[in-house]
């Protein structure tokens, strides 16, 4: 109990600064895209991908996502590379296991890089900002024609020469648990383009983050 009302104040602190770190992603996204056509290329069925400029204006977000990620605890964060290998790659599609929210914003700061995300995602309008200017693409999971039309756009940026940044998806279409996979979505193999696997871990003791295990 001590500890729970000394560590408090600290808590709220991070909270409102979790909030600022967010208004100001939310900025620098409406920034980035102020102007920018949205309109479907008629030859890719796909959005044109993002100018050189307007990606540098996108460059803090990386800053912002490294904050947010020591706000929510994750000062130190490990990594350790195969053969000397990195997520950037010739590979254009980065393929990892999805625990909790967590991997988005390490994601971001470590790549920037545009995904596949469920189209509820844009509801909101921050989460709308950030898609537009992540150049997100949006699965609608209920209808066939969504689903047709989100692998024609992963099959455009799955190709080295779509001008798109690297593309996260995360095959099991869900969150799961550190310890299980569950099936793989066929989106980010359809292409037949190679991928670059990440796996993501959470050493904890008393604490599993997994949202999986979570109940509310």
């Amino acid at each position: 109990v001590v500890k729970m009302v000394l560590m408090a104040p600290i808590a709220l602190v991070r909270i409102l600064l979790l909030v600022v770190s967010l208004l100001f992603l939310a900025l620098i996204c409406m920034l980035a895209t102020c102007g920018m056509d949205f309109s479907m290329d008629p030859e890719t069925k796909d959005r044109r991908p993002m100018g050189g400029c307007r990606r540098a204006l996108l460059l803090p977000v990386r800053l912002i996502a490294r904050v947010m990620l020591f706000l929510f605890g994750y000062v130190w964060i490990e990594e350790g590379f195969r053969n000397g290998r990195c997520c950037g790659t010739a590979a254009k599609v980065i393929v990892a296991n999805h625990v909790t929210w967590i991997e988005p914003l390490y994601f971001i700061w470590r790549e920037l890089p545009c995904a596949a995300a469920k189209s509820e995602l844009a509801d909101s309008y921050i989460g709308a900002v950030v898609s537009k200017s992540l150049s997100l693409v949006l699965v609608d999971r209920f209808t066939s024609e969504g689903r047709h039309n989100a692998l024609q756009q992963i099959a455009n940026r799955a190709s080295p020469t779509s001008g798109f940044p690297p593309l996260i998806i995360f095959p099991e279409g869900t969150t799961s648990s550190q310890s299980t996979l569950t099936t793989f979505k066929r989106g980010a193999f359809a292409p037949l383009q190679p991928v670059q696997p990440v796996v993501v871990q959470y050493p904890f003791c008393n604490f599993d983050p997994a949202l999986s295990l979570i109940h509310i």
